[in-house]
């Protein structure tokens, strides 16, 4: 409902949706279908027939299919959710409209899905399936965006020893692990470039402070587009 409302007002060039962990951003995907269905289910349109044939609610748990319900889920129960959906009476178009309309927005050329993961193997493996999931519902990968990726220190150069002592032999020894830490992070996160095809794979280094202001955003902001 909030993002149907936000996708029309006009104040608004352009709506993020931050989901959760991507198994629950499915939810939000199957949302307006689960809605829908329901809305077309049998036992909703049993549940409104009370409201439609004029029955109060106490007419109507009186009779005996609503007696029946009643027995198995409790007459509280049963009158609370016959005085709901008396209440709801005359809404339900209204909801499978804009719940159609946020099923074709989902899925609108305009609309760019962004899968975000850190270089883990088990992140990157979430993320993964996630990216396969929107395929298997034609919904379009637009990016993925893998975050923290130890960064780069260049090679070695020949004449660098990693044993002996002192300082610049412990410094030595950091980068090389640095080094190996970065290219398992690579070979990780390989299944989800190979599965995002055209679809560009941006790749943010771990930064040396938090993002919190506008400085750390512009450098973000040169990563994702250098």
């Amino acid at each position: 409902e909030t993002l149907h409302a936000l996708h029309h007002d006009d104040r608004f060039d352009l709506v993020v949706v931050d989901t959760p962990p991507s198994r629950n951003a499915l939810d939000f995907l199957d949302a307006p279908g689960v809605l829908s269905r329901f809305l077309d289910h049998k036992i909703f349109k049993l549940a409104m027939l009370p409201t439609r044939s004029g029955l109060k609610i106490f007419g109507a748990a009186a009779q005996p299919i609503f007696k029946a319900i009643g027995k198995v889920v409790g007459s509280d129960v049963l009158a609370d959710s016959l005085a709901f959906f008396q209440a709801f009476s005359g809404m339900e178009t209204g909801f499978r409209e804009r719940a159609d309309d946020v099923v074709a927005l989902l899925r609108a050329q305009g609309t760019a899905f962004v899968v975000i993961a850190s270089p883990r193997h088990d992140t990157i493996t979430e993320a993964v399936w996630f990216a396969q999931q929107l395929r298997d519902q034609e919904v379009r990968l637009a990016a993925a965006i893998v975050n923290r990726l130890v960064p780069d220190f260049g090679e070695l150069g020949d004449d660098v020893s990693v044993g002996g002592r002192g300082d610049r032999a412990v410094l030595v020894a950091n980068v090389a692990e640095l080094r190996a830490i970065r290219e398992a992070e690579l070979a990780a996160l390989q299944p989800l470039i190979d599965l995002a095809g055209d679809a560009p794979v941006a790749l943010l280094p771990l930064l040396d402070q938090d993002v919190h202001d506008l400085a750390a955003l512009d450098r973000i902001g040169a990563e994702l587009f250098p």
